[in-house]
């Protein structure tokens, strides 16, 4: 690592920092085992090379300048930031059966046969540049102003992608230093109101998604022999760009009593444009999807955050609390909806979709309409055909299935009777921490919390194994006539009970959170003649409670399965938040 700092003029300065890292890993075993008969001693041997290498470095360097005439002040940076990742590895592996010394265990890597042998690699690459500016003036203090503008480049486009151009400019007012706010009440100590707009980009796809690449091991038979050819690994999008948020912000800060307390509020318009997202495609092209710019996202939302310290006697008490609400919508979605597949599970269809004008990443199935208790309320679930006919809804069904409802009253129930049946996306965040101390003693508890937002709950796999165990939950199953109206029978075969996404397994996701809880003890406070600046023992518990009604292991989760970064609330059964106590000792001399 390399730093430099240059004063060069008055207010002009220079910074430098470089950085950068080589690791490299060579692993070669010989591991013979044994299989012993009665006329022989027979060895497979098997030879592992493993060779990986990954470098990485970074340089900044910025200039800035700062200067002061009168009540005016005015402030330049420019800047400069390179970065570049490699790492690449190869390994093989290459077995043979060979009769040998038991102690001598060797592998004949010239005589082995073909398909004992196997040798794979990979790489990735990735380079990013940029230049960025910034200039700032303020008058007073009291009207501030401040623009920013970056130009950043990446590898993992194309080289007609590989710029984009983000700038950036914000606005402030502080009240307070206003003649008219001169005779203002004394328990206000600061008002400042704040106006911002810009963009941001992302670039994170993975290396080469715009190129093809090659992959090996996709066989082909000619003439009776088995060939390994190579093929495309992924379908190629050479007009990938840079994805782009956009974002206005309007926000106020508060200071009362001395600064006691603090308060801020924001309200805040997000979009995301041109979104880097991997889409299904027709398999006709021989793959399952493709990274392509889709799409955009309104997130809008309002935010508070306040604190506020005082002092009860000798306890010092201090109360911090932040809160956003945010309305998620998809605003162009493009011509089509778009569903993601195979989360697990073994349910068929669809389950996380994007489409105009519903929260990004919505769940999508069947309603649940209760359980048919007997034949008659089978029979009676019916429709009109176009030829005047009536059918029944549900024909194979027999009494402890699920009645879904038939949403469009046509055709039976289909593929056009799913809806949104849950959001992924919580309505409300919020936060709440409490720290005081006494003398030596000092106390913190921290809070989280997130409502309105459901779970999608799928333990366990129904289709391919519709034997395996299920949760407590299923002893409220339909047994009987009257049982139950909401979980239908057991059944040894797979079912379309069980197998299509429903509300049947939607829960309600709110929960809040006991984060943390830390007690500690400064012996330097209460012996002051220690020889240390600071003697402190705490006793840290982490995630030791957690309110919720839903049924599940834990309520804060996440899910985003093949490459669909955009699915979320999906619980396959994930391992929830340890519980952990953790005892310490700070000590400062």
């Amino acid at each position: 690592n390399f730093n430099l700092d240059v004063d060069l003029l008055p207010g002009l300065k220079f910074k430098t920092i470089y950085g950068a890292e080589w690791v490299f890993n060579s692993i070669k075993n010989v591991t013979p085992v044994y299989e012993l008969n009665a006329t022989s001693k027979n060895a497979t041997s098997k030879v592992e090379d493993k060779k990986r290498e990954s470098s990485y470095w970074q340089w900044e360097n910025v200039l800035s300048y700062t200067k002061s005439f009168g009540r005016h002040n005015i402030g330049a940076l420019f800047g400069t930031s390179m970065s570049s990742y490699h790492y690449s590895n190869l390994e093989a592996e290459d077995y043979n059966l060979l009769v040998v010394d038991i102690d001598k265990g060797y592998i004949d890597t010239a005589t082995a046969p073909e398909e004992q042998s196997k040798v794979w690699g990979g790489a990735e690459d990735h380079r990013i540049a940029s230049i960025f500016g910034r200039i700032n003036y303020n008058y007073d203090e009291k009207y501030l102003f401040e623009a920013v503008v970056r130009r950043d480049g990446s590898s993992n486009f194309s080289r007609e992608h590989q710029y984009a151009t983000f700038p950036s400019v914000s606005l402030g007012w502080v009240l307070t230093r206003e003649k008219f706010m001169e005779n203002r009440p004394s328990w206000l100590d600061f008002a400042k109101i704040r106006l911002s707009w810009g963009q941001n980009g992302n670039e994170r796809i993975g290396s080469f998604a715009y190129t093809s690449m090659m992959s090996q091991g996709k066989n082909a038979v000619i003439n009776g022999k088995v060939y390994t050819g190579m093929l495309p690994s992924g379908y190629a999008n050479a007009d990938l760009k840079w994805e782009t948020s956009e974002q206005t912000d309007l926000g106020i800060d508060l200071r009362f009593f001395n600064s006691a307390l603090t308060f801020s509020a924001d309200y805040f318009v997000k979009k995301t444009k041109d979104m880097l997202l991997s889409m299904p495609i027709p398999l006709y092209t021989s793959y399952g999807s493709m990274t392509v710019n889709s799409g955009t996202v309104k997130n809008e939302g309002i935010e508070f955050e306040a604190s506020y310290r005082f002092k009860v006697g000798e306890v010092n008490l201090g109360i911090n609390g932040n809160a956003s609400y945010v309305k998620n919508t998809v605003t162009d979605q493009g011509p089509d909806r778009v569903g993601l597949n195979n989360i697990g599970g073994g349910m068929g269809g669809q389950v996380s979709w994007r489409e105009n004008g519903r929260p990004y990443g919505f769940f999508y199935g069947y309603l649940h309409d209760g359980i048919f208790q007997n034949q008659q309320e089978i029979d009676s679930y019916t429709y009109v055909d176009s030829n005047g006919k009536t059918q029944l809804i549900q024909p194979n069904a027999k009494p402890g299935d699920i009645r879904f409802k038939d949403l469009d009253g046509k055709n039976g129930l289909n593929g056009d009777d799913r809806t949104m049946i849950g959001n992924p996306n919580p309505d409300l965040t919020m936060g709440l921490s409490l720290n005081a101390s006494w003398k030596a003693i000092d106390f913190s508890i921290t809070t989280y919390g997130a409502f309105g937002q459901q779970i999608l709950k799928c333990y366990r796999d129904f289709s391919s194994s519709p034997l395996n165990n299920y949760t407590a939950e299923i002893f409220q199953r339909w047994h009987g006539e009257g049982t139950s109206n909401k979980f239908p029978r057991l059944s040894s075969a797979s079912s379309s009970n069980w197998n299509r996404v429903s509300d049947i397994y939607i829960e309600d996701g709110d929960y809040l959170k006991i984060k943390n809880i830390t007690v500690g003890f400064d012996f330097k406070k209460a012996f002051k003649k220690l020889p240390v600046q600071q003697l402190r023992l705490y006793l840290t518990a982490q995630n030791l409670f957690t309110f919720t009604g839903y049924s599940g292991m834990d309520p804060e989760i996440g899910y985003g399965g093949d490459d669909y970064g955009w699915a979320s609330g999906i619980d396959l059964g994930y391992y929830p938040s340890a519980r952990t106590y953790m005892i310490g000792l700070n000590v400062k001399f």
